[in-house]
């Protein structure tokens, strides 16, 4: 994965590639508006996945200001939901360097998501619902302060939600940062991503116990302790979520 994400470039303009060279890049802009600007779900499949055109396309409809969701089913799907976020927020990086086309930076900063479990009928599924972000996290992402949970794939979802709520709430009453979810593989991922949707579903209950969080995906390469061997291990940083703009009548 993790060299799959080094090796990825977004979509530039050609020399003479004209409109439909343009209607390629992720970070297309609408020339009209929309009468109705519907939420979209993107239904992830577990394999075969064109992750640059996943991402591309989430990255399209932030850059649009439209409400887009990642549904999966299974653990793979789920870490590829995670994938594409992370794609999407390369693709963002990569805008704002890129000095030759100020015009194609994205308004926002990166992308968050929140997780939340689905059911209808007998079907089970996970949607993360895409959060764009303006501003960077306040505390870097590597900070000694951010409380690290190490997840396995074979840590209970249960308890990791326990887990994840003490220490929420502990960041909301200031005595520590933002804890960050730290695993790999995809039922690692999976674990992270359903815990943390059972924690809002928590929080939510309490009604204004502790502002709701959502989550910022990464994904570094890491070599583990006392081996030769480089992993790739992604993290879930759970951060408050932006507070909604009130118009002013």
């Amino acid at each position: 994965m993790a060299a799959a994400v080094a090796r990825l470039r977004p979509w530039q303009p050609r020399a003479g590639g004209g409109l439909g060279a343009a209607c390629r890049s992720p970070f297309q802009l609408r020339c009209f508006a929309w009468e109705n600007d519907k939420p979209l779900n993107f239904k992830v499949k577990a394999e075969g996945v064109d992750m640059n055109k996943l991402a591309g396309a989430v990255a399209m409809r932030c850059q649009n200001r439209q409400q887009t969701f990642l549904d999966a089913m299974g653990e793979k799907s789920i870490y590829n939901c995670v994938k594409a976020l992370v794609v999407a927020n390369k693709f963002a990086e990569y805008r704002r360097a890129d000095t030759a086309f100020p015009e194609k930076v994205p308004w926002y900063d990166r992308v968050g998501f929140i997780p939340m479990l689905r059911k209808d009928g007998t079907n089970e599924w996970v949607s993360l619902r895409v959060v764009p972000l303006e501003k960077p996290p306040e505390t870097p992402p590597s900070s000694s302060e951010s409380m690290k949970l190490k997840i396995s794939a074979n840590t209970p979802v249960l308890a990791l939600q326990k887990a994840i709520l003490n220490e929420w709430l502990q960041r909301c009453s200031g005595s520590k940062a933002e804890p960050r979810l730290a695993t790999m593989g995809g039922k690692g991922v999976s674990s992270a991503v359903k815990s943390s949707a059972l924690c809002l579903a928590e929080l939510s209950k309490r009604k204004g116990a502790a502002r709701l969080f959502l989550c910022y995906p990464e994904m570094v390469q890491e070599k583990l302790e006392g081996k030769d061997e480089t992993v790739t291990m992604t993290y879930l940083r759970l951060e408050p979520r932006p507070m909604p703009v009130v118009k002013q009548q």
